[in-house]
């Protein structure tokens, strides 16, 4: 019988619900296998790929902050994942490492919003930023702004006025700096009233950003979602099980299995 050894590198994984999501998918399709968290430091990332093949892995997930600082040690990527220009998903073969991307996917699968061209704002400029920006340009958005801190761009309430849909992909907000949010109260009031706001955290499931635009009659969507829907796209992947509808209706189903 086969054993699926998994995981998820990044760093920091204090806040990872993956590996309870990941050991559910393997009882929902009865298979055999792990899924362990693999916390590594940037520069520890050269050392840690070359232990692989010790490892026994089957396959990885890649989060903050190496989905793009895991590319040049892969042997082969995705068309999907090079547009994206990150990668979340690594499958291990005999021959080498080769890289996907199932961020976009993802992040589309829980929305019911209608974009109709418009203008969208990702919040952060990581290989999540790169898989949302992908994925709202093939849902039909227009126009986006990627706001980065580092690049010097102030966010405004002029800049706000005409976003439908806000994405926070950067970390603020994240367990266990759950008190924060990235953007104020004044800024997300500037936002069109049928404005979506979407923040890729998922834990905690509902974060400030999250609870303040509700607040304010604001659409949300939270990480949770996406979480589940990437993950079972991941699986596909690496088992070539092809149940990733079925195992994303019943996680759904049982969210408060993987929330807190």
């Amino acid at each position: 019988m086969t054993f699926y050894k998994l995981g998820v590198l990044g760093y920091p994984l204090e806040h990872s619900l993956s590996p309870k999501l990941h050991r559910y998918f393997l009882q929902q399709t009865n298979l055999s296998g792990s899924y362990d968290l693999f916390e590594v430091p940037p520069d520890q990332l050269a050392k840690w790929v070359s232990s692989i093949s010790a490892l026994g892995l089957t396959g990885f997930n890649v989060t903050i902050p190496h989905k793009i600082s895991i590319m040049p040690y892969l042997k082969d990527i995705s068309e999907s994942a090079k547009m994206i220009g990150a990668v979340n998903t690594v499958i291990v073969k005999p021959d080498g490492l080769y890289g996907d991307n199932t961020d976009a996917e993802g992040f589309i699968a829980p929305l019911r919003h209608q974009f109709n061209g418009r203008h969208a704002l990702i919040l952060g400029s990581g290989g999540a930023s790169r898989a949302v920006a992908y994925a709202l340009k093939k849902a039909g958005i227009e126009t986006i702004t990627i706001y980065s801190r580092s690049a010097g761009l102030e966010l405004t309430p002029d800049l706000l006025s005409d976003v439908i849909c806000l994405v926070n992909a950067t970390p603020v907000g994240m367990f266990p700096d759950i008190d924060k949010s990235p953007v104020s109260i004044e800024l997300l009031k500037a936002l069109p009233k049928e404005a979506l706001v979407y923040d890729l955290i998922y834990n905690p499931v509902q974060t400030r950003l999250l609870k303040e635009a509700s607040d304010l009659n604001l659409e949300v969507q939270g990480g949770l979602s996406m979480l589940i829907s990437q993950g079972a796209y991941s699986f596909e992947l690496w088992t070539g099980i092809e149940k990733r509808h079925e195992l994303i209706s019943h996680a759904l189903e049982k969210r408060e299995l993987f929330g807190n």
